[in-house]
């Protein structure tokens, strides 16, 4: 999964329409206070040629003018901003996305894309067909009401990389509903200033249901446990997400087989559904096979919340299909239309924990260092890149084995009085050389002692090419298994190998691996550096 980086201080903010943009009231007023805020604060503001577009028939303009803005955000020939936080949700931004160029846009550095509701078009398949996470959270307008609630605060951060945790709020809002409008209620929004923050009014409940609970839900104030699981954070409006079941874009098996060791953590709300239309949307999503390797779902607070219709409400409509799944559930969180929400990473690996009324997300960048360096403490870099001149002897002698885009030697070393294993890459590309020394400790795959290590220093030297566009490599190694267990002529037994090689065959959809075997210790320079890297990690 590709993470973008966090927005710097003085960063460039961009908008962008592909729903609805802010032609109307109070979106307008909000928005406008919104760039006059980051303004202030310091940051550069580029504004999409939809912002304030009002042509489209539900969405800000013709779906393909939406699309060319949103790839002229989203890809590197395009707009010069740092992240994307779009102007609204909308009702038909499904028919922009045949005009998106997600294979340009994984092609691409990543880039934060920041919106909720029909933007469940985006940042759902951001993560499916792109790799590359992005943020299921408040849109541009939100952040005009001033002061800012906390959630759109924890949003902004997430942004900045200042935090890497959320955690769930202790009141939310409640407004009337409008069944004419099929909005909240246009009277209520009308009747105050637009620029009042959130007018929260009720208290925060969460609703569990437990696979060993055969009597419906239990309040989270009554409930005494705590619920903790790791996995892969997936999801968005179900209204929308049920529209891709079955089109050219619904490429989720591929997805879940990808990171089926990860085990996957949906989080769903709604919007315009009654209760039977999510019941039977959870129907298609649960027979299209979406919800294999389910570690639990996160469910935030209808839009419809409180209706009922033929004994089916907002929690049977749920648990009457996914309760033969087996895992957790929880319901009514602040995900989603009803304000405020957690803003969640689609696609992000993640530790949630749930106690009572309490919720909390803790975002696992994986290899990537997001927190900004001033949030960091006591933590050292896995990655460096320097220039050649560095040592240019090693540069040198790179190059003189580079066939392909890129070269690298990869190694492991092995800590037999710690049980650690670490990898050493030295990789060069462009005229940089890149090093990357990292240590780990796992019960399983220390058992195959140094080979680990090289193993995960195949894996890293393969995951950089990925996430830098690198079309081919040459790897150097010492240890036979990496390219045998890779191209399918060793037999993979232990769940290392089959890790190694459901990744490698993965990567070659996007990468052409040259595998060159070496002598390990035999004086080779570039086979030496990536072992004193391996040493390094490991402090030995």
């Amino acid at each position: 999964m590709r993470y973008p980086e966090p927005l710097k201080k003085g960063g460039t903010i961009g908008f962008i329409a592909p729903s609805f943009g802010c032609a109307i009231e109070p979106y307008k007023t909000r928005f406008e206070n919104a760039i006059r805020l980051f303004d202030q604060m310091g940051y550069k503001i580029w504004l999409g040629p939809n912002c304030y577009s009002d042509s489209g028939i539900g969405i800000s303009n013709k779906p393909s003018l939406c699309g060319a803005e949103l790839n002229a955000a989203m890809t590197d020939s395009g707009a010069d901003s740092d992240v994307i936080i779009t102007c609204g949700g909308g009702e038909l931004m499904c028919e922009v996305v045949p005009f998106i160029d997600f294979d340009a846009i994984k092609k691409s550095r990543p880039k934060w894309y920041m919106g909720y509701s029909d933007n469940t078009n985006y940042v759902f398949l951001s993560a499916v067909l792109a790799d590359t996470a992005a943020i299921y959270g408040p849109c541009a307008p939100a952040f005009g009401r001033e002061p800012w609630h906390k959630s759109v605060e924890d949003a902004f951060k997430l942004l900045s990389g200042e935090i890497d945790t959320v955690t769930g709020y202790d009141m939310w809002e409640k407004e009337e509903y409008d069944e004419d409008s099929d909005d909240l209620s246009e009277k209520s929004q009308a009747e105050t200033d637009p620029l009042t923050p959130y007018q929260v009014n009720e208290r925060t409940v969460n609703q569990y249901y437990l696979p060993e609970n055969n009597n419906g839900t239990v309040s989270g104030d009554d409930f005494k446990e705590r619920i903790e699981i790791k996995g892969r954070l997936l999801g968005g409006c179900l209204d929308l997400l049920s529209l891709l079941v079955g089109t050219k874009y619904d490429r989720v098996n591929e997805f879940l087989e990808k990171y089926r060791d990860d085990g996957i953590i949906w989080f769903i709300e709604s919007c315009d559904l009654d209760m039977l239309s999510m019941r039977r949307a959870l129907w298609q999503m649960r027979e299209a096979g979406w919800f294999r390797y389910v570690k639990g779902f996160m469910f935030g607070r209808p839009l419809h919340f409180g209706e009922e219709a033929l004994g089916v409400n907002q929690y049977n409509a749920v648990t009457d299909i996914l309760k033969d799944l087996n895992v957790p559930i929880v319901m009514d969180l602040d995900i989603g239309h009803l304000p405020p929400m957690m803003p969640i990473i689609c696609g992000a690996l993640a530790d949630v924990s749930f106690a009572g009324n309490m919720t909390q997300i803790r975002y696992d960048f994986e290899d990537k260092n997001y927190l900004s360096e001033d949030k960091i403490e006591n933590k050292s870099d896995d990655i460096k890149v320097f220039d050649r001149e560095k040592d240019s002897v090693l540069a040198d002698f790179l190059e003189h084995n580079r066939k392909s885009e890129a070269v690298c030697y990869v190694d492991g070393s092995f800590d037999k009085a710690s049980g650690r294993y670490a990898c050493g890459v030295i990789l060069f590309h462009n005229g940089q050389l890149i090093e990357i020394s990292k240590s780990f400790q796992d019960e399983e795959m220390k058992t195959m002692w140094n080979v680990a290590g090289e193993i995960e220093g195949s894996m890293h030297a393969i995951k950089y090419c990925v996430d830098h566009g690198i079309k081919s490599l040459d790897m150097y190694y010492d240890y036979e298994g990496i390219e045998k267990w890779a191209v399918g002529l060793w037999k993979t037994n232990k769940e290392g190998t089959k890790a190694y090689k459901r990744f490698y065959d993965e990567a070659a959809k996007e990468l052409t691996v040259h595998f060159h075997k070496v002598k390990g210790h035999s004086g080779n320079m570039g086979n030496d550096k990536a072992d004193e890297l391996a040493r390094a990690a490991l402090g030995i």
